[in-house]
């Protein structure tokens, strides 16, 4: 009986396993369909009053005042190490 179900589940395994692969073979390098319409809907309703928020260089979205420091230095990390 215990042979019957390992038989069983490697069989179930293997089958699993090998539609997957032909899954993702056959969907690799397929890019997604474009919805024109969603597209303009989206392009419509888009919230361009908060572009600011995305291509400013605070690190705060929450409308705090922005750190002095760029954000391309580390934050005295390197003078606190030993």
């Amino acid at each position: 009986m215990v042979e019957f179900a390992s038989i069983t589940l490697s069989t179930i395994t293997a089958v699993t396993a090998a539609a997957f692969v032909r899954y993702i073979i056959k969907n690799s390098g397929k890019d997604r369909e474009i919805d024109p319409i969603a597209a303009q809907k989206f392009v419509d309703n888009a919230p361009y009053h908060l572009l600011h928020n995305v291509l400013s260089k605070s690190s705060s979205a929450a409308g705090s005042e922005p750190s002095s420091q760029p954000a391309s230095e580390p934050a005295a990390a390197s003078s606190t190490q030993g």
